[in-house]
């Protein structure tokens, strides 16, 4: 089952200290999870000066307005 499947999805990122974020669509008939590295690396310095210059952190609620899913 979905909400089964997702939530156990959910508690493994958190027990392994993973961000991600969670997009639910079609009243909860889909679920995209993301698991967020973006965050780490930019705390470690890995991320290129030009990216950070953007002042965009690439998060699932950014993303999700720009991203077209399309239907089949």
């Amino acid at each position: 089952d979905l909400c089964n499947a997702v939530g156990s999805s959910c508690i493994c990122l958190q027990d392994n200290n993973i961000p991600y974020n969670v997009l639910i669509a079609d009243c909860g008939k889909r679920v995209f999870l993301f698991p967020q590295c973006y965050a780490e690396k930019q705390a470690l310095g890995e991320v290129n000066q030009e990216i950070l210059d953007t002042q965009v952190n690439p998060a699932v609620w950014e993303i999700s307005g720009h991203m077209v899913l399309k239907r089949k």
